[in-house]
């Protein structure tokens, strides 16, 4: 709390202190000419007219100076009050993404040691307790995947990977996870033979995040699309939905760390995951972009291959 204060203080100084500069910036050059032409006439030496031209040079070179190193100041201070709201808001993400399957387990294990249930509860108490599990997996891979990536640990491999075979294995799993019906997730391809030279861990990865993602920020109304096509410069493979959508806002800043989509803030996420699908193609010398018309409107997500790391080449 402190260190968010004190960026917040860091601003509103250096917001002042450039208003005042540039103020002193205007009236410099307001009164300077007339004190020049108050004073001197036209018989008054050229040189002493040069020497304070010269000084006015010099006085509007140190405030500009000035004012360019505030302005500096005041930049930084600002992406580092940006960087330590999403690191609060990291935290806090922590602590809900911990304590509510956590919660939820000791509850289920609280049932189990209290109370006589039958095998259909049972059932169900255990499927949800390894929802649980598996969230919290889920979680602390992106943690650990997002250290690694920022400390160089994460080695990418580069071995021949079947895109098609990669995609349908993603699809699959997410279908099963969120027990879709084969309509609620489509998948499309254009071309079938699609051979990259790529790390199959770390692309498998991005997909199925990108497809989670898309599930999760539905709602109740799920239809995702995954299309794999092939373009002369390129493949791509596109991941659309029907949902939620993403401001112009939050385009801009969908990929960075730590970033949580301002009308989807109830929905569970560490604001890595995004992050971490950017540096993993980034590694494979591929890049990804999203577009949406708007909230509610959906969003795509296409992931852009070059022709390059074909492996027939």
């Amino acid at each position: 709390m402190a260190k968010r204060t004190s960026s917040v203080s860091g601003v509103v100084i250096g917001s002042i202190a450039l208003t005042f500069t540039v103020a002193i910036t205007v009236g410099w050059n307001i009164i300077f000419p007339f004190y020049f032409d108050a004073v001197f006439t036209t018989e008054d030496s050229t040189g002493s007219k040069v020497g304070l031209w010269i000084l006015m040079a010099l006085g509007d070179v140190f405030l500009v100076l000035v004012i360019l190193a505030i302005t500096f100041f005041l930049v930084n201070t600002i992406k580092r009050t940006k960087h330590i709201r999403r690191q609060l808001a990291f935290i806090d993400n922590i602590t809900h993404e911990l304590k509510t399957p956590l919660t939820s387990l000791s509850l289920s294990i609280d049932t189990f040691q209290r109370r006589e249930i039958d095998d259909d509860m049972r059932k169900q108490i255990i499927k949800r307790m390894d929802q649980d599990i598996q969230r919290l997996t889920h979680f602390i891979q992106h943690v650990i995947e997002t250290n690694r990536l920022e400390h160089g640990e994460r080695i990418l491999r580069s071995e021949k990977c079947d895109v098609k075979e990669i995609v349908d294995t993603c699809c699959s799993r997410i279908r099963e996870r969120y027990e879709l019906e084969q309509e609620q997730l489509t998948l499309k391809f254009d071309e079938e033979n699609i051979l990259i030279m790529a790390d199959p861990v770390g692309l498998e990865s991005v997909v199925l995040n990108l497809l989670d993602n898309a599930v999760k920020y539905s709602q109740d109304d799920i239809h995702v699309h995954c299309v794999v096509s092939s373009h002369p410069e390129e493949h791509r493979i596109t991941v659309s939905d029907h949902g939620m959508g993403l401001s112009p806002r939050d385009l801009r800043q969908v990929f960075d760390r730590f970033s949580r989509v301002s009308q989807q803030s109830h929905i569970s996420g560490s604001g890595l995951g995004l992050f971490i699908v950017k540096q993993l193609l980034k590694g494979m010398g591929m890049r990804i972009d999203a577009k949406s018309e708007g909230e509610d409107q959906g969003s795509q997500f296409c992931i852009h291959i070059p022709r390059k790391l074909d492996a027939e080449l």
